[in-house]
């Protein structure tokens, strides 16, 4: 469970933002999206972020659902305002999503649920599915565990 601090939304020296904290560790992100990439490529972009130690880190990974879902809250908050693509989708198209790590296993009235991936708009935290397959394109923004910069 991911719990809002005062330094969440907060810039750090290494260029990283706050999201908040989880039992043992302050969770961050990136000031922007890494990118938009086919669902199937999600994990090589994380995958190169790692590689290159982006923000001087290489232990990057998609966030979770409560993660994601506190990321989206912080939308419009300090250092995180009008970073996150916030258009609505036209004809709900999942082109403006944030992809989460989590499958949807739990949602068992769901066909083939472990073929499926959470996905949030950011905007109104409207909340669409889709089948886990290529062609169908999301934002990344990555997270990661630590300790705060001092």
């Amino acid at each position: 469970m991911v719990k809002l601090s005062p330094e969440s939304a907060l810039k750090v020296r290494d260029g990283t933002v706050v999201v908040g904290q989880n039992a043992n560790d302050t969770i961050f992100t990136t000031p922007e999206d890494a990118g938009r990439v086919d669902i199937l490529l999600a994990d090589k972009l994380i995958q190169k972020f790692n590689a290159e130690n982006a923000y001087g880190h290489n232990d990057w990974r998609l966030p979770n659902d409560d993660e994601r879902e506190v990321l989206i809250g912080l939308a419009d908050e300090k250092a995180l305002r009008n970073t996150f693509n916030t258009c609505h989708w036209p004809n709900r198209k999942l082109s403006n999503c944030y992809l989460s790590s989590q499958d949807l296993t739990r949602f068992s009235d769901r066909p083939e649920p472990q073929n499926e991936m959470i996905l949030l708009e950011a905007k109104d935290g409207y909340r669409e599915y889709a089948y886990k397959k290529s062609g169908v394109q999301f934002f990344i923004r990555p997270v990661r565990n630590g300790p705060m910069p001092v």
